[in-house]
């Protein structure tokens, strides 16, 4: 199985989890694996299974916390030049293509802190994408550096080998939402 693991952000936490995803895909086949920016479409030709992740970019303090229909709002917004959401308007419909989706966020209730995997869920979903997982969220502490929590590596270890296991039997799933 040829996967290729796209991620925004070169350093903290999604670079991380980027890097343990690709040491698990690497036992089922060649990996390509960068950020958003060094991934250009063409790369993707050939490729089996799709795993996208990124960091939940935190709301401006000076908004206040988020109501839950703030975070609505903030989860449908437009995804900016060089995320990974833009990244993927970019990618061509792939009817019955695998993936998997992946967000670092700070700790905290959803509603407040947002989720960025959901959103990608639902953009790998327009594009006609199976999903074989729910959306994961690795935690990382405050701060530009978004350094993953104690643990958390460990979870994302295990969370790819599941992974990989669905995606090799190719089980979707759906989420609600």
């Amino acid at each position: 199985m040829r996967t290729a693991i796209v991620y925004e952000g070169n350093q903290g936490g999604s670079a991380a989890i980027a890097r343990v995803i690709a040491a698990e895909a690497a036992g089922h086949g060649p990996v390509i694996v960068g950020e958003v920016g060094e991934v250009p479409i063409s790369e993707l030709e050939g490729v089996d299974f799709l795993v996208v992740g990124g960091p939940t970019h935190r709301p401006d303090p000076a908004e206040g916390p988020r109501s839950p229909a703030a975070a609505h709002v903030l989860r449908e917004s437009q995804p900016t030049a060089n995320g990974v959401r833009h990244w993927l308007e970019r990618v061509p419909a792939r009817p019955g293509f695998s993936a998997a989706t992946f967000d670092t966020r700070e700790p905290g209730l959803r509603v407040l802190t947002g989720t960025a995997a959901l959103g990608l869920y639902r953009a790998l979903r327009r594009r006609g994408c199976h999903l074989v997982t729910r959306p994961a969220s690795f935690l990382v502490g405050p701060g530009p550096e978004g350094e993953l929590l104690d643990g958390e590596r460990e979870r994302a270890t295990l969370w790819a080998a599941a992974v990989f296991r669905r995606a090799e039997h190719h089980h979707p799933v759906r989420v609600a939402g």
